[in-house]
């Protein structure tokens, strides 16, 4: 099916939440990243999952409680944790639900985890906030996507929200969030995951 090709050859921004959560490169991180490319107001960060355990919608109250039990990182970007698709449009076309649910991601300091189904994609991630729209470049390491460089930009009207468009074809960033079968660009809207 064209579709599960094409995701097997461009998964990027996704985390498995059986994987272990082990940056893939101590070499890169947001550490050089000036000031004003961070998020002000800090997050939590969110525990690794355990082997059997799920995903859950978004919670505030959890998270609440999560925070009165954590130490808050005040150097954490609200890009970082863990992601569900909500919606994803590849050259077009919408991606049925039942694919868009087995897609889960999981980004921290420079590196992502992206699983689909079984299949698992691993890199480093360079976030740049201060770009207009804002960026991401993804390196694949272990996976269909190893040794592939992937440019994306990205969105968040506030930190439980991340809206990203990938460029898979050709070595251009998209310049705007849409997925066109010209562009072939892919466009995913993900939510925010409290693992429980």
């Amino acid at each position: 099916m064209r579709v599960f090709h094409t995701l097997t050859l461009v998964l990027l921004v996704v985390v498995g939440c059986e994987q272990p959560r082990m940056p893939v490169s101590s070499e890169v991180s947001n550490s050089s990243a000036t000031p004003a490319e961070s998020v002000t107001s800090p997050t939590v960060d969110i525990p690794m999952a355990s082997s059997g355990t799920t995903l859950e919608p978004f919670d505030a109250a959890t998270v609440a409680d999560e925070q009165l039990m954590k130490t808050v990182n005040p150097n954490a970007d609200a890009a970082w944790g863990d992601w569900a698709v909500d919606s994803a449009t590849l050259s077009g076309e919408p991606l049925p639900n039942e694919v868009a649910a087995t897609i889960s991601l999981y980004i921290d300091e420079g590196s992502y985890v992206v699983n689909l189904g079984d299949q698992v994609d691993k890199g480093t991630v360079l976030i740049r906030r201060r770009a207009d729209p804002m960026e991401l470049d993804i390196t694949g390491v272990e996976g269909p996507n190893a040794g592939k460089t992937i440019l994306a930009i990205f969105e968040q009207a506030d930190s439980n929200s991340l809206v990203v468009c990938y460029s898979f074809e050709g070595a251009e960033r998209p310049k705007e969030f849409t997925s066109t079968v010209e562009n072939g660009h892919f466009l995913v809207k993900y939510k925010r995951q409290v693992i429980k």
